[in-house]
């Protein structure tokens, strides 16, 4: 907030990584088997078939076809600005996920 520019938008990002290796790398923080990775194509096919489908019937957030739309979005950004003008750093991924799974299985 001290260093930022009014008007400027600045990416808060951490390192690169799919969806497929994030939940990859929970699974292995958590001690589970990671999910295992459905070609797009297949995502894509299941998407559209279960569409109608969610018109009529309560589907699981992880069946719903929005969810596995949204699972095959890619957001591309870089935090080079964020980190030149802001000298803003972000703790590796693997350390947060593993602070995210402890403080879940805590409560």
């Amino acid at each position: 907030m001290e260093r930022g520019v009014a008007g400027e938008d600045y990416m808060l990002a951490g390192e690169p990584a799919t969806l497929s290796e994030l939940l990859g790398q929970v699974a292995e923080v958590a001690g589970t088997k990671p999910p295992v990775p459905l070609p797009a194509s297949v995502v894509r096919i299941t998407e559209r078939v279960l569409r109608p489908v969610a018109g009529a019937l309560r589907l699981s957030g992880t069946y719903h076809p929005e969810s596995l739309r949204a699972a095959l979005a890619s957001y591309t950004g870089t935090r080079a600005k964020a980190e030149r003008e802001l000298g803003w750093t972000c703790r590796p991924l693997s350390e947060g996920l593993t602070q995210t799974v402890v403080a879940l299985r805590a409560r």
